[in-house]
């Protein structure tokens, strides 16, 4: 009867509520670090297209859909601009990101990002934020 007593008249004196407060605090801290990554994670991907936007250089054409450039033209300025690249990916303009966007691996088997203009299909390379 002694654990009874000491349960009932000084619970915080026990081992056992000591070890549980231990598991509750690190077991709510890593949960609590899982659901940030997350919340964070999911935020990016919500606002990829504002995130996309804000990275595009100045100066590109006005999204109008009556005046996009043709794909054909894109590659061939694409194949001007960036010798030797093969382009992997394509997202066509649309009113969030207004600029043709490609992905082409290039001579060293690198990644290269390309932007082009809507309307003239000219466009540069993007540089490499996480080198």
């Amino acid at each position: 009867m002694p654990f009874l007593r000491e349960l009932v008249h000084h619970p915080r004196k026990l081992l056992l509520r000591r070890v549980f407060f231990q598991i509750h605090l690190w077991a709510g801290i890593a949960l609590s670090l899982y659901m940030v990554v997350i919340a964070v994670s999911g935020s990016i991907l919500v606002f990829e297209d504002n995130l996309t936007a804000t990275t595009l250089p100045a100066g590109l054409s006005r999204y109008d859909p009556a005046h996009i450039a043709s794909i054909p033209e894109v590659m061939q300025q694409f194949a001007q601009v960036c010798h030797g690249c093969i382009a992997t990916y394509l997202i066509r303009p649309y009113p969030a990101v207004p600029a043709f966007q490609i992905t082409a691996t290039g001579s060293q088997r690198n990644e290269i990002n390309f932007v082009a203009d809507p309307v003239t299909a000219g466009g540069e390379p993007l540089p490499r934020s996480e080198e």
